[in-house]
């Protein structure tokens, strides 16, 4: 995924590729900051979650449009970071053929 922001962002850097779990299923995240994009001219901070399904694969991401800035500075405090964090926390893959993971 960083290549392809390479492509679009003048300066571009990932952080905290993180393996682990999500409610029992394998699951990554990771957060990649384009401190300008090509097209728009803003920075762009954006928190992505992986997670594999049964069968499928699924990618949740956040994004925050900035004004540009320098990817080894972004304008990203802890709180909001926090906030992030616990969002996906929350998200899960629901299953409709299997009852220990019923979909609302």
């Amino acid at each position: 995924m960083n290549d392809g922001f390479k492509v679009n962002c003048e300066s571009v850097h990932g952080d905290g590729l993180v393996l682990g779990t999500t409610r029992g299923r394998p699951a990554a995240r990771w957060i990649t900051y384009c401190g300008k994009v090509k097209e728009t001219g803003k920075g762009e901070i954006t928190y992505f979650q992986a997670i594999s399904g049964k069968v499928n694969f699924y990618v949740v991401q956040r994004a925050l449009r900035t004004a540009p800035f320098d990817p080894a500075k972004p304008p990203f405090d802890r709180a909001t970071l926090a906030a992030w964090q616990k969002f996906f926390d929350e998200v899960a893959v629901c299953d409709s053929s299997d009852p220990k993971r019923p979909c609302p």
